[in-house]
């Protein structure tokens, strides 16, 4: 372990006074409201509401409870000058997140330093020399927890180092600890090195010492690393993760390990097991065709859902954008108007001649674009000569909206192969499986109305992505519904016994009309077990009863829902939460604005 300086124990002390007082919590209200069984419909259960899984920080630490710093987390080594790219993850509570620093201004870094923590958990930019090595800040993220947000801070060190131009070796030896079915985020990268470009080595994956998979690549745990070192996708099975990760430069130079002893790193990481599947980005669809005998001659199109939390045009200005699909990756800026564009606002065309085109509506947080004329053979996606007709390949998609949102995929794509030619497409709820399962808000709409009582409330009715963790569980489907359990807001829930439920020849799910019930209460719900698309409505509901404000007072409210699927047989339960801010605008709140949700 290594030593801890004077100075480092002074700032830790004082940030751990500041979180004393700030009162940084998790989420721990077990209490609920109740409709009667007797009344021949719905039971309301206690245990846990919205957000009762504790938020925490998933990044490896550095060093663990030692007084009188709380824990501190490892960002691996950097040299002064160069550029660095790392992710700040965090996980439990209510998603999404939002981060915070402190610590990362010019008081603490040398002038000429452009480092930034973007409140995605997105960390980029270069220290320059002066700036006292290692270099501490203070991390604080918030959860979406109803009205009053969960809050969690921890202190993260960054090594600076100055190397001789002859070096060349990894700067980190350990990645962000993912959970199960979960988006994860995380990179590699190396001290000197110019086009340095990532692999993993052939059988070296490892889940608890076990082999797992043949080929060199993460994908058999759901994860994907690209050719620059960034590591994403859904983990689909916990453990000690542990691979051999090669890089080389333009010179052709193999990277040393951080140690600086022998070439090539080993890279570990841990995954954590989980039962709740929520996401801030699901992929729709995604259609990839090309051949792997010519350049130029490859071509991506996709769609997805992100939640941006009704962030308006403006706000998009400048904000990077970055997609990674299987090991290659396209990036770009975001314009007022939500296209994806270069530094001068003009279209983005890479060296080798592929274009990206793409745009995001922040009012529906629907997403959509495509790459023409790109060459992934030659930027690092070699399994696709590995293609086979008629049948399966997986691959990593993931969206970075730095400025808002991080998000990723493990998508089971369907093949087909002609001599050099080949296809992969996905689409979902029709094409190819998505692996790890998702939760995610469509759109909040919210009608103010009387209660039974004459008070005033609130119908809510929201609509949903709920996919079963394929890859994670045994049997996964939804339609096998023993009861159903709806958690909204901080105060609100209700559990709704499966004898309630019908199932129509199309595969829907929904409530036997009438369901009635003189209360608070869910009153329609419906779900399709083929598109992984539902709805829910509720009678007025008054803030007592959820801790949500009034429709017309909601701008600046978060709308937090979860969903508690038991099921019947083999399948084990699925549990969805996620928050989503909600605004008086109707455009931003109804499901028919402009773009339409999945079909």
């Amino acid at each position: 372990m290594f030593g801890v300086s004077k100075r480092y124990l002074v700032r830790s002390l004082a940030v751990a006074l500041v979180m004393a007082v700030g009162g940084f919590c998790y989420a721990t209200s077990t209490s609920g409201r109740s409709v009667s069984e007797a009344a021949g419909r719905g039971m309301a259960a206690g245990g846990r509401l919205v957000g009762t899984t504790p938020l925490r920080i998933t990044n490896p630490i550095y060093q663990e409870n030692q007084f009188p710093a709380p824990n501190v987390y490892d960002l691996g080594d950097a040299s002064f000058g160069s550029t660095v790219t790392r992710y700040v993850t965090a996980t439990g509570g209510v998603r999404p997140y939002n981060y915070t620093s402190v610590g990362l201004d010019q008081t603490t870094l040398a002038f000429t330093s452009s480092l930034l923590q973007e409140p995605s958990g997105y960390l980029a930019g270069s220290v320059a020399q002066g700036t006292v090595s290692p270099l501490f800040f203070q991390v604080t993220v918030s959860d979406s927890f109803g009205t009053q947000p969960n809050f969690l801070g921890g202190i993260f060190r960054l090594n600076l180092v100055v190397v001789p131009p002859s070096a060349f070796r990894f700067a980190v030896d350990r990645i962000n600890n993912g959970v199960a079915g979960k988006s994860h985020a995380a990179k590699l990268e190396t001290l000197n090195g110019t086009g340095v470009q990532f692999n993993v080595q052939d059988n070296t994956l490892t889940v608890n010492g076990v082999p797992k998979g043949t080929t060199g690549g993460l994908e058999a745990i759901g994860l994907t690393q690209a050719l620059d070192g960034t590591v994403f996708g859904r983990p689909l099975e916990s453990g000690l993760i542990s691979y051999t990760a090669v890089a080389k430069d333009s010179q052709n130079r193999i990277a040393l390990d951080r140690t600086n002893s022998v070439q090539n790193q080993v890279v570990t990481f841990n995954v954590e097991d989980n039962q709740t599947a929520s996401t801030d980005f699901t992929t729709l669809d995604c259609h990839i065709q090309g051949d792997v005998g010519q350049f130029g001659k490859d071509s991506i199109s996709f769609s997805g859902m992100v939640n941006l939390s009704s962030v308006q045009f403006f706000s998009l200005q400048g904000t990077t954008f970055v997609l990674h699909i299987g090991k290659a990756t396209f990036s770009g800026l975001l314009n007022f108007k939500g296209q994806v564009v270069n530094s001068n606002g003009g279209p983005v065309i890479y060296a080798d001649r592929s274009a990206l085109k793409a745009s995001v509506n922040p009012r529906t947080g629907q997403v959509k674009g495509s790459v023409k004329h790109a060459s992934l053979f030659g930027n690092g996606w070699k399994d696709l000569l590995n293609v086979q007709d008629r049948s399966v390949m997986r691959a990593g998609v993931m969206l970075n909206f730095a400025h808002f949102v991080l998000g990723s995929d493990m998508l089971e794509f369907a093949t087909r192969r002609s001599g050099d030619k080949f296809v992969l497409d996905y689409k979902m709820g029709s094409v190819g499986r998505p692996l790890g399962g998702a939760f995610q808000i469509v759109s909040v709409k919210g009608v103010n109305k009387l209660t039974i009582s004459g008070q005033g409330g609130v119908a809510w009715t929201a609509r949903f992505i709920a996919i079963p963790r394929y890859g994670i569980d045994t049997n996964p489907g939804l339609d096998a519904i023993s009861a159903l359990r709806v958690r909204m807001g901080t105060n609100f829930t209700q559990t709704i016994s499966g004898k309630y439920f019908s199932n129509s020849a199309g595969g829907t799910i929904q409530l036997k009309p009438p369901f009635k019930v003189l209360g608070p209460n869910v009153s329609k719900f419906a779900y399709s077990t083929r598109k992984f698309t539902g709805m829910l409505q509720t009678q007025p509901l008054s803030v007592l009863d959820t801790a949500l404000p009034q429709a017309k007072a909601a701008a600046t409210a978060n709308f937090t829902l979860a969903l508690d699927v038991l099921r019947t047989g083999n399948n084990t339960n699925y549990y969805g939460e996620v928050g989503k801010y909600i605004t008086t605008y109707p455009k931003h709140m109804s499901w028919d604005d402009q773009t339409h949700p999945p079909q």
